[in-house]
């Protein structure tokens, strides 16, 4: 049987019934246990209160975008075992210590940030099968490349360009709602990329960034390709407009048509899908089309979600309904008596409660707190000293 909202209201009610001279309003009991259970994590956490977020570490990427969820940092692994050994270890650093490591020593590094406005997970480090530079953008004649759709004026700009002597720059005109940039003759083999579940990148300077997607196509003969779309940058963010930024697409999101032999891809395109308030744009730029061999990797955090629905399919960081169900529910029941002591510490004012028992409650808690954190001490890994883990 499932511990749900409703115990905890019950269990609530057993410390104030007998000692207030007022009466509380269900909702108002629900805020107080969700501000109980928010003070009581802050202070002891069960293994109830960890959980793991996968993600795929590529080196030339920074910035991870974290769950809602995600309150506190403990330790970064790699998803696979066997690759947890004393050499390749992740160790914490803060912020501005992992970016001053960029372009220095081999140490994988990591930290977390809100720098860009959102919760993020910083990596720098190194991935073991190093991925290679497809085409350069030096030339619009080998490979040959061309514009169609609602892209035109096809040119080598020398000046602004990411890297090599020169990007691609072309003009976006709304006709069709899509321009497209292709690229032939080539003699390209994905094969190995797409079974280590890989990224093809692309370097791109967007004069409006009114986007709806960016899709890649790769084919190895006609009617035999894969399409794979980019909706966010590679930072997961939108797309930025004026400055270069990396569009990912990431090999396990491909969508096949056909037979196509990645051990044979021909053709490449790059089909930018406008929005809907786009009209025109001139000096659109693309730059250094290049591939990555990822890693997955875990990031063992604590979490604010409180429970489920009734059902158990939906997280909630917010209980709301008598049969929300308990994020500890079944493994650590007894703290129902912990965050009902919380609960009615936080409700006694409003019910004009017994001054002497308020006093005898809250140095209860306060006990009962210390013998719940012996059991199940908070972890502090971040803020506190480097952590590296090696198996």
């Amino acid at each position: 049987m499932s511990t749900t909202l409703q115990n905890l209201v019950n269990a609530t009610n057993d410390v104030i019934g007998n000692y207030s001279t007022g009466s509380v309003r269900t909702e108002v009991t629900y805020r107080a246990i969700n501000k109980a259970i928010e003070r009581i994590k802050r202070n002891i956490a069960t293994p109830a209160d960890e959980v793991i977020h996968s993600f795929w570490f590529t080196q030339d990427k920074f910035f991870y975008n974290l769950p809602s969820a995600f309150t506190e940092a403990l330790y970064v692994k790699y998803n696979t075992k066997t690759a947890n050994n004393p050499y390749n270890g992740w160790d914490y650093f803060d912020y501005p210590s992992v970016l001053q490591g960029i372009g220095g020593s081999r140490k994988n590094r990591w930290s977390v940030t809100h720098i860009n406005g959102k919760k993020q997970l910083v990596m720098v480090g190194y991935n073991g099968i190093q991925g290679q530079t497809l085409i350069t953008m030096d030339s619009i004649t080998d490979p040959v490349a061309t514009a169609s759709a609602d892209a035109s004026g096809l040119a080598l700009d020398s000046i602004t360009k990411d890297e090599g002597t020169s990007s691609i720059s072309f003009d976006l005109t709304d006709s069709t709602g899509s321009g497209i940039i292709t690229f032939t003759g080539l003699d390209l083999d994905f094969d190995e990329l797409f079974k280590q579940h890989g990224f093809l990148k692309l370097r791109v300077y967007m004069t409006d960034n009114n986007i709806d997607d960016v899709t890649i196509k790769v084919q190895s003969s006609s009617g035999n390709y894969y399409t794979i779309v980019a909706t966010l940058n590679d930072e997961g963010v939108a797309f930025t407009q004026d400055e270069w930024q990396t569009v990912a697409w990431h090999a396990d999101e491909k969508i096949t048509v056909g037979t196509p032999d990645l051990t044979a891809i021909t053709e490449v395109s790059f089909e930018f899908g406008l929005g809907s308030t786009f009209t025109s744009a001139t000096d659109f730029r693309i730059d250094n089309f290049f591939s990555v061999f990822a890693e997955k990797m875990d990031l063992v955090h604590y979490t604010n979600k409180k429970g489920t629905d009734s059902t158990g399919a939906t997280d909630k960081t917010e209980l709301t309904a008598s049969d929300d169900i308990l994020y500890y529910s079944g493994d650590y029941d007894e703290y129902t008596d912990l965050i009902a002591q919380q609960a009615g510490i936080i409700l006694w004012p409003q019910l004009r409660g017994d001054k002497e028992q308020y006093t005898i409650l809250k140095q209860d808690f306060k006990e009962n707190l210390k013998s719940f954190a012996r059991a199940w001490p908070r972890k502090r890994m971040m803020g506190q000293f480097r952590h590296s883990l090696k198996r």
